[in-house]
């Protein structure tokens, strides 16, 4: 709808500095002469929409302009209020109780009550610390670190239990999936480094501050965690019974069915300490083609928890 597609419009310009013809008619898959008569009705509304010349030209709204409530619909204030009250439950921060109460307040009692109802159905939850409390104490010292610049001391374990003392300079907090993870710059390693919280132990909260070595547009926390693991291409037979959790854990896009009944994923993976585990647990309903060595690591694994349950049983 066109309605739709100027409020759209109007939210992109105010949080970019400028954009093109072109480039608001790709996003929005319009002509650019649709762009153009948007942008004028859009002027005619009272939001000053500037037109920028020259090679780096565009359009933008001016900078001292500011959006008017009215322009959220109350499902927009209802999309926030959700996502804001899952995080509250598991930061436990009392400023997230005062912006909540801020929203609710930009909204009719009328308009409240109905937004309560339509949220029923709807919960967020990143909580994974049900029965952690140091979790939780954790990410309040590390929240701290964070926005006062401070670098803290802990004790991590990696999966294989080893322990090392780490410095390390905070940037971020992370969660991915139902996991938390901090995101720094690891004076031990002299590299910036991701560390999951429930491995972290004894941190503390040292006076020593620091200067973020990158601004914080430019934290690539995900190419870290990923560029530093390599990565082997697998290739899988299931049982086809077990083809739900497959396509959960890979996606459909990576299956294929073969003529015997099984089925097989051929994909890139992490190669790491995981993924033997990963593997292990479709039990006897998995076997790896390729590689080989991965083959043979498990014919390994499988030898020891043999050896293991027979001297049990002897």
């Amino acid at each position: 709808m066109k309605l739709e597609r100027l409020l759209a419009l109007i939210v992109l310009l105010l949080n970019q500095e400028k954009m093109t013809s072109k480039e608001l008619a790709d996003y929005f898959e319009v002509t650019q002469r649709t762009i153009y008569r948007d942008i004028e009705t859009i002027n005619q509304s009272g939001i000053p929409v500037v037109s920028f010349q020259g090679r780096n030209g565009g359009f933008g709204i001016m900078d001292t302009y500011k959006i008017d409530r009215n322009l959220l619909t109350v499902n927009d204030f209802s999309m926030i209020i959700t996502a804001l009250t899952g995080i509250k439950g598991t930061v436990n921060d009392k400023r997230l109780d005062y912006l909540l109460e801020k929203i609710k307040n930009l909204i009719s009692a009328r308009d409240l009550e109905f937004l309560n109802k339509e949220n029923e159905h709807i919960i967020i939850d990143f909580h994974p610390w049900d029965t952690c409390k140091t979790g939780k104490e954790s990410f309040e010292y590390i929240d701290r670190a964070i926005k006062e610049k401070k670098i803290i001391s802990f004790s991590y374990s990696n999966v294989r239990g080893e322990d090392t003392e780490r410095h390390v300079e905070p940037v971020a907090l992370i969660v991915k999936g139902y996991i938390w993870y901090l995101y720094g710059y690891c004076l031990m390693r002299n590299d910036f480094r991701v560390f999951r919280l429930s491995r972290i132990k004894s941190i503390i909260l040292l006076d020593e501050t620091f200067v973020r070595r990158k601004d914080p547009k430019d934290f690539s926390w995900n190419e870290v965690w990923f560029d530093r693991i390599p990565k082997i291409n697998l290739l899988l037979r299931f049982d086809r019974k077990l083809l739900v959790r497959v396509e959960d854990y890979f996606g459909r896009e990576y299956i294929e069915s073969q003529e015997d009944g099984s089925i097989t994923v051929r994909v890139e993976h992490q190669h790491d300490e995981w993924l033997m585990g990963m593997i292990l647990s479709f039990g006897s309903d998995v076997e790896v083609l390729e590689p080989e060595y991965l083959r043979q690591e498990l014919k390994e694994t499988g030898k020891k928890l043999v050896e293991i349950y027979d001297n049990r049983d002897a």
